[in-house]
């Protein structure tokens, strides 16, 4: 089973979203996207978080209507974090809000 690529909710403005990585994983830049419509999407921010630390980030963007967000991993560290391949990406949650 494939899993899902992105997460869909009720049409609403958001302009703050929280996300994170654990200490497991190589996942190093988490890019995060917004659309409305599913198919047009825009970055609103991304991150780069450390090898095998248990870290959370956030990003605030100016208000915007989305129906979508999607996490696009643009790379990874090359050493192992775990017993998982350094190409495996992990993510531990995901919120997103209006402040």
């Amino acid at each position: 089973m494939k899993p899902p690529s992105l997460l869909a909710l009720q049409p609403q403005t958001l302009n703050f979203i929280w996300f994170g990585a654990p200490e497991i994983g190589s996942t190093k830049t988490i890019a995060v996207s917004v659309s409305i419509d599913g198919q047009t999407f825009r970055e609103v921010g991304k991150h780069g978080f450390p090898l095998a630390r248990a870290t959370l980030a956030s990003i605030s963007f100016p208000d915007t209507e989305a129906q979508h967000i999607r996490l696009t991993y643009l790379d990874h560290h090359a050493q192992l974090a775990g017993d998982f391949p350094n190409t495996f990406s992990f993510t531990t949650e995901v919120e997103a809000y209006r402040t």
